[in-house]
């Protein structure tokens, strides 16, 4: 059997997810104490309440950005996978589409033609001189 098996694979995403998780928390941690660095650096020029705010200020303005930048960056991404599954479902239905159109049309054809040669056929006997009289 090539590739992967399913325990391996499995074994794999629980390490990947363990080392995200672990990161994430250490960038938190660092994010904090860079924080608390600003605010020590901002006491000796402001009062504690006003260095507080600051860093909360910056803190909340580059929240606000990643947020946007996240929000906008889903909406491309739904348009996208919107118009993915529009293609592949139109590329998935148009083979059948076609054959069963293929088939109706030579159905509907067929009926047509008889159709017209039953009517032919009508007209032509209505026309017909009586013979038998």
């Amino acid at each position: 059997m090539s590739g992967l098996e399913g325990g391996a694979v499995s074994r794999r995403l629980k390490f990947i997810v363990a080392g995200l998780a672990a990161g994430g928390m250490l960038i938190v941690i660092t994010l904090v104490f860079f924080a608390f660095a600003g605010y020590l650096a901002l006491l000796t020029r402001l009062e504690p309440w006003q260095a507080a705010l600051s860093v909360g200020a910056v803190a909340l303005i580059i929240a606000g950005l990643c947020i946007g930048l996240a929000a906008r960056s889903l909406g491309k991404t739904a348009n996208q996978v919107e118009t993915a599954v529009k293609a592949s479902a139109l590329m998935t239905l148009a083979p059948t589409a076609l054959r069963l159109a293929s088939r109706n049309a030579r159905l509907t054809a067929s009926v047509a033609g008889l159709i017209g040669i039953l009517i032919v056929l009508r007209r032509a006997l209505k026309q017909a001189p009586n013979r038998n009289a």
